[in-house]
């Protein structure tokens, strides 16, 4: 659950709690992300999750990711996930990552 604290009146700001009727981490993770048209995390449970049900993820790994990445191409199970390691620092992978999501778009 997010808390946002707000300016009173602020222009163009609709803070909605997406995890209202949510139980248990499954519920929230998938009412989060059924609000999102891309998903772009270095939170291995959130990719695992959107891959698994087809929503495109971007995947920012650090340049020593678990070796389990590198077994194959996460494409291969997931064929809605781009992987971007950190190869030549977090600027440049992040990048990397908005290009795929405007290409995505």
């Amino acid at each position: 659950r997010f808390q946002f604290d707000l300016p009173e009146g602020a222009p163009g700001w609709a803070v909605k709690d997406a995890t209202l009727g949510c139980f248990d981490f499954l519920d929230t993770a998938m009412r989060m992300l059924d609000e999102l048209d891309v998903l772009v995390t270095c939170d291995t449970g959130l990719a695992h999750l959107a891959g698994s049900i087809g929503l495109p993820v971007v995947m920012l790994l650090p340049e020593r990711s678990d070796y389990r990445w590198r077994l194959c191409a996460p494409e291969f199970y997931y064929p809605s996930m781009i992987t971007v390691t950190n190869q030549e620092g977090w600027g440049q992978a992040v990048l990397e990552a908005r290009s795929f999501v405007r290409e995505m778009q």
